[in-house]
């Protein structure tokens, strides 16, 4: 019972590639949200006067 659990235990848990999974994953999320941000900045539904002269 202990050696399966010391056998794991040598095993890292959050290794290299681990990390760079996860910062792939942050990097498209992130790349989404501004072009989606984008997007929607540059969408006119109606022109709204501004007021000005």
């Amino acid at each position: 019972m202990t050696q399966a659990i010391a056998a794991l235990s040598t095993q890292p848990r959050f290794g290299f590639r681990e990390a760079g999974l996860w910062a792939s994953a942050a990097t498209v999320i992130f790349a989404a949200h501004v072009a989606v941000a984008y997007a929607v900045q540059n969408l006119s539904f109606t022109e709204v006067p501004d007021g000005g002269a």
